[in-house]
């Protein structure tokens, strides 16, 4: 075990990935597993496990063309056919959350909670100068079941906090995931769900130099007003080229989500003027009606443990 979280700690992930893959690898040569469920035999065979971690370690890293960039977008597309009801869940994840919980909303629509499994989430203490309740029902039904789980909170409005691109890293940079929600001059409403924490502008790769773009394929685009629809990364359906992998940057001049022969929202330094084009990340129709847009409003909301 210490030799794996070494390895873990250098190569992250991935390499735990490896382990387990190796070790079901292993379980699939014993004949015990077809006396119990499959679940109890995998259990049972990783206590008993004879493998010493030399072993355990060559059949994990004898599996080739097992790269970062695989195991994410195989991730998303599970994730996005679960959702979708395309892959059923297993017995033993019932008790799990559904990516959609059944919406308690009483008559007077004065209260609104949501349910995920055995958890409530109140929304409505939730103050937005752009989201209506209902756009904020909408939005809830596309994130992901794990953060459903979890209470919005705002913790950046140009209403409040000013136009100031500083002002937005130093207020949203430490959270991840966060919802970049846009209410344009003209009324139509718009944003982006940020799977990581935009403080991640500021790591640097091997060369020293900083990432002009990262992210991850659960990143997605989405519009409310007029209409509801939401733009999830192009490689969740197969393999994408690198110029649909462009899913946030953010440098001292502006911030912008999706790339790829054309940007899917980009917003000035002083937050006040922008942009939405098609972008080969997430194949999206423009977001606002021209393409260009003057910003009313821009609010960042974070997710906390209920």
């Amino acid at each position: 075990m210490v030799r794996v979280m070494d390895c873990f700690l250098m190569e992250g992930v991935k390499v735990l990935y490896r382990v387990a893959i190796g070790i079901l690898y292993h379980f699939t040569k014993m004949e015990t597993f077809l006396e119990a469920s499959v679940a109890t035999a995998v259990s049972e065979h990783v206590r008993s496990l004879e493998l010493s971690p030399a072993r355990l370690m060559k059949k994990a890293f004898a599996i080739r063309n097992f790269r970062s960039a695989e195991i994410k977008s195989v991730t998303v597309k599970t994730t996005f056919d679960m959702k979708s009801n395309k892959i059923p869940r297993s017995g033993s994840s019932d008790s799990l959350p559904a990516s959609k919980g059944p919406l308690d909303i009483p008559n007077s629509s004065r209260t609104i909670t949501v349910k995920e499994g055995s958890v409530q989430v109140n929304l409505n203490n939730l103050k937005s100068s752009a989201l209506s309740k209902e756009d904020l029902l909408g939005l809830w039904q596309w994130l992901p079941a794990r953060i459903t789980m979890q209470e919005p909170m705002l913790v950046y409005t140009t209403d409040e906090d000013g136009c100031s691109l500083s002002t937005f890293y130093h207020k949203v940079e430490a959270y991840e995931p966060t919802l970049l929600v846009l209410k344009a001059t003209s009324g139509e409403v718009f944003g982006a769900y940020s799977s990581t924490a935009w403080i991640v502008r500021n790591k640097k790769d091997e060369r020293g130099e900083r990432q002009r773009y990262f992210g991850t394929g659960e990143t997605f685009l989405f519009s409310l007003q007029p209409l509801m629809t939401r733009y999830p990364w192009v490689g969740i359906k197969g393999r994408v080229p690198h110029a649909a992998e462009l899913f946030m940057h953010g440098d001292n001049n502006m911030i912008s989500i999706g790339g790829g022969e054309g940007t899917g929202i980009q917003i000035d330094g002083d937050l006040r003027y922008g942009k939405s084009e098609r972008c080969l990340t997430f194949e999206n129709e423009p977001l606002v009606s021209g393409g260009d847009f003057e910003v009313s409003v821009l609010e960042v909301f974070a997710f906390a443990m209920v």
